[in-house]
This record gives structure tokens, sequence and C-alpha cells, in this order.
């Protein structure tokens, strides 16, 4: 399977730059959404997305905010809250709705299992499953 680069326009304020790989299926739940650590990109999911998508899962790997070539949507004087986890949360929950995604595995790494894990506390009804790598959640 090929790996794909794409952006979403306006997702809570940022133009969002993931990878996909693999086919989502009729009812949408197949779907396997990877979130990188510090300080890896989207790119750190490559291999995985390859193999899981032949394994017959969709697959998306974002570049989380501050990231890599996800964005803000203009010029923009950043402060720390901007980076806090209701953000990083919500942008991937915003992500979802774009893309029509409302069934998901989920894999974090490192940093991206401490957002996947508040994304599991936010949004319980998305998750089917979680895998957290490097990083327990207390």
């Amino acid at each position: 399977m090929k790996i794909k680069k794409k952006f979403v326009k306006n997702i809570n304020g940022l133009n969002y730059f993931y990878l996909e790989s693999g086919k989502i299926n009729e009812i949408k739940s197949n779907v396997i959404l990877f979130l990188h650590g510090f300080p890896e990109l989207s790119y750190s999911y490559r291999y995985l997305l390859k193999n899981f998508s032949y394994e017959g899962y969709y697959c998306i790997a974002p570049d989380q905010r501050g990231y890599g070539k996800t964005s803000f949507t203009y010029p923009v004087k950043t402060n720390a809250t901007d980076y806090s986890i209701f953000n990083l949360t919500k942008d991937i929950f915003h992500l979802l709705v774009k893309l029509k995604i409302r069934n998901i595995n989920l894999v974090g790494h490192d940093f991206g299992s401490y957002v996947a894990s508040y994304f599991c506390l936010f949004y319980p009804k998305l998750v089917k499953s979680l895998v957290l790598m490097s990083m327990p959640f207390g």
C-alpha cells in the first residue's frame, strides 16, 4: 500500500498535515490513528502504516500541533496555552470530525501517549482500543 500525504484546512486554527495508508471500510470501523512523540513526526510511523494497511486497516498519522508540516492558518504569536492538552486533544477530535471518522483504534508513543490518554478521557465513545508506548499514564 502507498502512503499518501494530505492536509486538512482549518482544524482548530491549524492546517493539519497527516499521512494515510489503506482503505477505509463502509462503516469506518477499521481506523488506526497513530500519535507521535517528541521529537518525532508522522513519518516515524511509515512502516506501521504500510504493515497495518496490508492487514486491512485504514491508518492515519498526523503531525501534531507544533510539529512538522502542521501550521497555524495565519501568522500568530503563540503562547504556552496554545499547546495545552485541551487544544492538542481538540485538534485530534476536529481532524476526525473533518474526516467523518467516529471510531478509532488509538496508538500513542512518548508524548503522543499523553495526548492519546487524554483523548480517551475526553472522547471515550470514539475509542475502540488504546495502545500506549514508552509513557505510562498516571
